[in-house]
């Protein structure tokens, strides 16, 4: 009787021949499939989960639509214009928050010791992280700009050019790429500053409420900050205010709208350099 072969269980699970290496991507498919699984189980529970986070975004709304109800305009928006902002911003934010949403609870790991167990594990530790605990609740967000956003463009713009169909599609990838460049920044941050993750939030969530707000609206120093510091601006109103033809401040030009891949990659540039010396400044207890 042949004996079995070490190890070919695990290389039958992740989908690969005997002379085939695990892969990067392999991997990801397993670990993301496996926390898929365990919450298709209970549908009644995701499908209200997915509401709640539905229902959350459109609440959020609320603010906006209460002050544009009085005013008729809002930092150079109409409420159609300013809806296509908060919209945008929520569909680029759900995502990162869909795919590093975990990031922010790296410094729970430092406290709690178990960072050592990931450390030690042959795969890269911001894989790790960021597939811990992959919640398909966080859709719900995703699904409603997928839904409303398309809808918001075809009522709210009316002189469509190439240009501006390019912009419309770029806009919520490029604010994808800024938030999820900020969640390693905020994982790297909390690493380092283990009890710093109200600091991290207070940056990622702020960031957020300002881009999904008219920025004409916002006072100077922070519209600045959340422009060229945290650049979350570039991902809903910059280029939203291109599309939809709304006015931007005295002295702002257009083709900021076009900058939020440039931003993307140079948040994702700096954090990964954060995120490296986070690691290396890591002083394990011994576990």
């Amino acid at each position: 009787m042949a004996e079995p072969v070490v190890g070919s269980r695990p290389r039958t699970v992740l989908g690969l021949g005997d002379d085939r290496p695990v892969t990067w991507l392999a991997m990801i498919r397993v670990l993301v499939g496996s926390r898929l699984r365990s919450q298709l189980a209970y549908r009644t529970s995701l499908a209200l989960d997915l509401f709640s986070q539905a229902f959350l975004v459109a609440s959020e709304f609320i603010e906006i639509w209460v002050l544009l109800v009085h005013a008729p305009v809002l930092g150079g928006m109409t409420l159609s214009q300013a809806a296509l902002v908060y919209v945008c911003s929520q569909f680029g934010f759900g995502l990162a928050d869909l795919l590093f949403g975990e990031l922010e609870n790296a410094g729970d790991f430092v406290k709690q010791g178990r960072l050592e167990t990931l450390l030690v594990r042959p795969t890269s530790l911001l894989t790790q992280l960021v597939t811990t605990d992959f919640q398909l609740r966080r859709l719900g967000r995703v699904l409603v700009g997928v839904i409303a956003y398309p809808w918001l463009l075809v009522a709210t713009v009316d002189d469509w050019t190439a240009a501006k169909v390019g912009l419309a599609v770029i806009a919520p990838l490029g604010g994808a790429g800024i938030f999820t460049g900020l969640q390693v920044w905020a994982g790297a941050f909390t690493m380092v500053v283990v009890d710093g993750k109200q600091a991290s939030n207070a940056v990622m969530y702020g960031g957020k409420f300002a881009s999904g707000v008219p920025g004409g609206a916002l006072f100077t120093p922070v519209r600045v900050f959340f422009t060229f510091v945290a650049p979350t601006l570039l991902s809903a109103w910059l280029p939203m205010a291109v599309v939809s033809g709304a006015g931007l401040p005295h002295g702002w030009p257009a083709w900021l709208g076009w900058l939020s891949p440039v931003a993307a990659l140079v948040v994702w540039a700096t954090g990964l350099v954060a995120w490296g010396r986070a690691i290396r400044h890591y002083t394990g207890a011994g576990g």
